[in-house]
C-alpha cells in the first residue's frame, strides 16, 4: 500500500508540478497548456470540452475521457476488485464473471458478485479452496464475518467453537449444569 501511495504522489507531482507556473516562451510540460489570459501553465483538462461535459480527467495524460465498457474492462479496478462493467459512467461489479477474473478471486476466494455493495465476495467453499490463501495459508473454508459477509479462513476452530467443545466435555464428565 505504501508503494502505491508514493507512486501516486510522484505521478501527481510530475503531472502537476508546472500547474500555475509562468509560461516561459509559451512552453509547458506536455500534459499542460499555456493559458494566454494568465500566462500560466494549466492542465489541458481545464480547457477540454470533454471535461466541461463532466468526463473524467486523466491528469497524467492531460486528457478527459468518458468511462466506457472497454475502459472498465482494462482498468486496475477490474483487475484487482472485479469492477469490470460500466454502469452510469462508473466501473462496477455486475456479474460473477467480473469477479472470477479479479485478483480478489484468485487470492482470497472472493469470486461472486454482490451488486448491492459493488463488491466481489466469498459464497462457496470451492472458491476458498481454489484461492492462493488456501494454497499458501490454509484458508480453505468459508466463514461468516460479523459485518454480514463471508471470508476464507483456516480450519482452526474459533474461540466460540472451542468454548462449545469445552462445554460439551464438561457436561459429559459432570452432567448438565
Amino acid at each position: 500500500m505504501k508503494k502505491w501511495t508514493i507512486l501516486l504522489i510522484l505521478l501527481t507531482h510530475v503531472a502537476c508540478s508546472d500547474n500555475h507556473t509562468p509560461c516561459i516562451d509559451q512552453t509547458c510540460k506536455p500534459t499542460m497548456t499555456c493559458d494566454p489570459s494568465s500566462n500560466q501553465c494549466v492542465s489541458k483538462c481545464t480547457q477540454s470540452a470533454d471535461c466541461m461535459k463532466g468526463f473524467d480527467c486523466d491528469v497524467a495524460l492531460g486528457q478527459c475521457y468518458n468511462i466506457t465498457q472497454r475502459h472498465c474492462a482494462m482498468s486496475l479496478e477490474c483487475k484487482r476488485y472485479g469492477r469490470c462493467s460500466e454502469k452510469n459512467g462508473r466501473c462496477v461489479v455486475i456479474s460473477d464473471q467480473d469477479c472470477i477474473t479479479s485478483l480478489l478471486c484468485k487470492n482470497s476466494g472472493e469470486c461472486s458478485a454482490n451488486t448491492t455493495w459493488n463488491i466481489c465476495e466469498v459464497t462457496h467453499d470451492k472458491h476458498c479452496q481454489q484461492s492462493m490463501d488456501c494454497k499458501e495459508a490454509g484458508r480453505c473454508r468459508r466463514y461468516y464475518r460479523d459485518e454480514g459477509f463471508f471470508y476464507c479462513g483456516n480450519n482452526e476452530p474459533s474461540f466460540n467453537s472451542v468454548l462449545d467443545i469445552v462445554s460439551k466435555y464438561i457436561r459429559t464428565i459432570f452432567g448438565p449444569f
